[in-house]
């Protein structure tokens, strides 16, 4: 008995997990069988029979002879019937690749279970780090028409260098984290862009080749969008219109001038990887894994003819500089090359080329020499005319994802996947410079005398040096050239144990205080070309040999300030980010949950990787944005009184988010009291992160005063050695035998009490404190 019930859940076990798999899948199974075996014949361009596989509406509608697709009854579905040859026309062809016995099962069990629709399933990618740093890819690379520029891809970000010495020039940030391709304009003031967010977004942006930045208003970003991964952009040579493919099988056509999409060309069935125009820009050549190349007429969008030689998928695909012939190559291995035109093209060469698949293809300027570079990590240089090997470049280390040609035919740029992106010399394969990753470049020395603006010692950007603070007084300048909008980020560490209180003074060439920082890092816009200094001194005016730092000037994205400064918690408010090198991505949504904490920080997430740690308060009171700052004297503006316009009215409770700018401006804030109502007022600045060294004075609807206390002095004593701002906690008094704890002091508009009194005469005289700040009554 034990055995006959051992047998029976053995025979169940396997019919009760069968049935429990799930059928197969419209999006990641059915859909890619019809592209990958019938898309070239039935889709929406030139549905052969009337039946167009493009999508599940369109599978359901059926052809000329009726619907194709039985849910629940593989056998009565005619496309089975097709695609096993049980019925013609026989589908695919009996001369096309043939699907395998497995792969028609799969079309039968999806019918079976009902041929559903199951949408796309969104997954949520952890970010997993490695434990070492590992450079990103480079996976594009371009060259300035003009030659003297390189642009090459990194992670989320492109990287312009010169290119005859391989040093970096500047960054383009705030991009989605893949990039995939890049197109200079034949004028050189343009740079196109592809990026993406793994199954998010797929996006074209222009920027601006002088400053960088993208070209008109935010609206205008983004340019062009696929549904997949951009694999290649072009210019037309009039860069009027640009050109971009990906896996959605598209090609799209962008008016670059009027900012609209002209066209989207269809006629592909697979992934499209390459596209260029021919130098009239008359005719538009692309190459997809359907194992064709089809030549395209810009001015209708019409598919002029296919190129059907290629046995498997094509990579790439070039324009001779003359504009007759036509090369291309692909996962066969094999580059060909056609004779072509307006009407038809006909197959001139066909070579075995390299051991693995064709990636990339480059004519020379004089059309004499062809370039190709290969899954085999070689790169090979072919005479163009005879299609013989000219040279074969050394073998790479790793796989080489990209290739350019510098116009001038005399550099290559090779972009691979560890990272590294070297320049070889196109004659000799010689290794020129290797501008990724980017190297540090050995700290500067600090060298006296440099204890002024004038006589500061002279760096150039990017710099790293390294300083001391040696004696008492010392304050150390680095004076370094700048160009109009350039945005310097400034970064100083303390080394060892030194107990360095920092100060950074960024000085332009006329002696003015452009901007001062106490927090380690500075970061300015530079307004005009030319010489600035950079003071670094003790914020005591401390100094040792002990006392060393480590400065870093240069592109480093850094956030000096955001605003507003919180957001009322249960809310969700936009927060403009404030700072250099940040990427043109300047503001970010931010909530706080209903539940938050009072006071509590919320971190505010960047597009780019940034120095300065910015967050944002959480408020209890619902908030007002100022709509600017008065610049009139205080004394005129109190004789004003009610007659002033409020640029702020505040509610009560509420609070009131502003700033003061340009230098000494004031904010009134208007509100509304009730004779007798108790009311606290509170300037939140440096504990939220502001430089703003705040006073706040409280005026009735005649602009005078309100007193808030009344004072009687009992003693007098002055403040020595310098000034102070609102961080110290302590200040150095001339005498203080007439004072004692908790007592109370007033200094300049300020009520202070005093938590401990100098131990002696070169020790601070302590006051209350909150937060690490000196406190006010």
């Amino acid at each position: 008995m034990r055995l006959s019930l051992l047998t029976i859940f053995v025979l169940v076990f396997p019919s009760a997990t069968f049935a429990a798999q799930p059928p197969p899948s419209y999006a990641k199974q059915i859909n890619p069988f019809f592209s990958r075996y019938c898309l070239e014949c039935h889709n929406h361009e030139e549905p052969k029979g009337g039946l167009n596989l493009e999508t599940y509406k369109s599978l359901h509608e059926g052809g000329d002879d009726g619907v194709v697709l039985t849910p629940g009854k593989a056998d009565a579905s005619r496309i089975v019937r097709l695609v096993e040859h049980k019925d013609k026309p026989f589908m695919p062809p009996k001369k096309a690749k043939q699907p395998r016995p497995d792969e028609v099962a799969l079309l039968r069990a999806w019918i079976d279970a009902g041929a559903k629709e199951d949408g796309a399933v969104r997954i949520t990618v952890p970010d997993i780090r490695p434990k070492s740093p590992v450079s990103p890819p480079v996976a594009a690379v371009a060259y300035h028409p003009s030659g003297k520029m390189l642009a090459a891809g990194g992670r989320g970000l492109v990287y312009l260098f010169d290119a005859a010495t391989g040093d970096l020039q500047r960054k383009i940030e705030g991009l989605h984290p893949r990039i995939t391709a890049l197109a200079f304009s034949r004028d050189g003031k343009r740079l196109a862009v592809a990026s993406s967010r793994m199954g998010e977004r797929h996006e074209v942006r222009l920027y601006d080749v002088a400053t960088g930045s993208i070209p008109g208003d935010a609206g205008e970003r983004v340019v062009n969008t696929h549904a997949d991964v951009i694999h290649d952009l072009a210019f037309s040579p009039d860069g009027k219109v640009l050109a971009s493919c990906g896996y959605d099988r598209l090609i799209k056509l962008w008016d670059v001038d009027a900012k609209k999409e002209l066209r989207v060309l269809k006629d592909h069935s697979d992934s499209v990887y390459g596209i260029a125009f021919s130098p009239d820009g008359k005719l538009l050549a692309s190459a997809a894994a359907d194992r064709a190349v089809k030549v395209w007429d810009v001015a209708t969008g019409a598919r002029l003819y296919t190129l059907s030689e290629s046995t498997d998928w094509v990579y790439a695909v070039a324009w001779s500089p003359d504009g007759r012939r036509l090369a291309a190559g692909g996962v066969d291995k094999s580059i060909r090359v056609w004779q072509v035109s307006a009407d038809s093209g006909k197959i001139v060469q066909s070579i075995f080329a390299h051991e693995a698949a064709v990636l990339r293809l480059a004519y020379s300027a004089d059309g004499k020499t062809l370039y190709s570079l290969s899954e085999d990590r070689t790169v090979k240089a072919w005479n163009a005319e005879r299609m013989v090997e000219r040279k074969v470049f050394d073998r790479q280390p790793e796989t080489t994802l990209c290739l350019a040609l510098r116009p001038d035919g005399k550099q290559l740029a090779l972009g691979r996947y560890d990272g590294v992106l070297v320049l070889l010399d196109a004659a000799t394969g010689k290794r020129q410079a290797e501008p990724l990753p980017i190297k540090p470049k050995p700290p500067v020395s600090e060298h006296e005398p440099n204890d002024s603006p004038r006589t500061g010692q002279s760096v150039k950007l990017p710099a790293t040096i390294d300083g001391s603070i040696g004696k008492a007084g010392d304050v150390d300048f680095y004076r370094f050239e700048a160009k109009a909008g350039q945005e310097v980020g400034v970064r100083i560490q303390p080394l060892a144990k030194a107990k360095l209180d920092v100060v950074l003074k960024l000085i332009d060439a006329d002696g003015r205080t452009l901007t001062e920082s106490t927090n380690g890092l500075l970061g300015c816009t530079c307004p005009k070309a030319g010489v600035y200094a950079l003071g670094v001194r003790d914020r005591e005016y401390r100094g040792d040999p002990s006392m060393k730092y480590r400065l870093t000037i240069g592109d480093i994205p850094i956030v000096t300030s955001v605003f507003p400064l919180g957001v009322q918690r249960g809310t969700e408010a936009e927060i403009h980010l404030e700072g250099v090198n940040l990427g043109p991505v300047r503001s970010v949504r931010i909530k706080a949950a209903a539940n938050a904490a009072v006071g509590s920080r919320l971190p505010v997430p960047l597009a780019v990787k940034a120095l300065g740690n910015p967050t944002v308060l959480v408020d209890e009171f619902p908030p007002v944005t100022s709509r600017g700052a008065d610049a009139t004297p205080l004394a005129e503006r109190r004789t004003r009184g009610a007659d002033a316009t409020p640029l702020a009215v505040i509610p009560v409770p509420g609070t009131g988010n502003g700033r003061i700018e340009p230098a000494g401006a004031t904010q009134t804030w208007w509100f509304h009291a009730k004779k007798g109502q108790r009311l606290l007022l509170e300037v939140n600045a440096r504990r939220a992160g502001s430089p703003l060294d705040s006073a706040i004075e409280i005026l009735d609807d005649k602009g005078r005063p309100l007193p808030r206390a009344t004072l009687r002095s009992r003693a007098k004593t002055y403040i020595i050695f310098r000034d102070h701002d609102s961080a110290s906690t302590g200040m150095r008094i001339e005498a203080w035998s007439e004072l004692a704890m908790d007592d109370y002091v007033l200094v300049g508009s300020e009520l202070l009490r005093i938590w401990a009194l100098p131990k002696n005469p070169d020790d601070d005289c302590q006051f209350w404190r909150r937060g690490g700040r000196r406190r006010g009554y």
